[in-house]
């Protein structure tokens, strides 16, 4: 089943590096930014929905500023919620070991 720590501890050996478009498309292939119109979801559409602002034009939405004002007042539920406290502490560790930061 599906655990927090196990994700945090993947995803810390990948945090440290960026992620290029080249990256995506060697993991999964081509996008389709119209995939979505069609039942599919691209990356692109994906994170253009959740922060409500193009992704080749950054720019705060009031949406987003909305939902960091709501989050960060509700941190540590937010951080229970996803995993607790000594799973993002591990996660921290782990990056602060990768070779990139050493």
């Amino acid at each position: 089943g599906w655990t927090w720590k196990a994700y945090l501890g993947a995803a810390a050996k990948y945090i440290p590096f960026a992620f290029e478009k080249s990256d995506a498309k060697e993991r999964w292939g081509g996008e389709n930014y119209f995939q979505a119109q069609m039942g599919g979801r691209s990356l692109r559409y994906t994170a253009q929905e959740i922060y409500k602002s193009q992704v080749d034009r950054p720019g705060n939405s009031d949406e987003h500023r909305a939902a960091e004002e709501d989050a960060e007042g509700r941190r540590v539920e937010f951080i229970d919620k996803l995993g607790g406290a000594e799973a993002w502490m591990a996660f921290v560790a782990d990056i602060g070991r990768s070779r990139r930061f050493a």
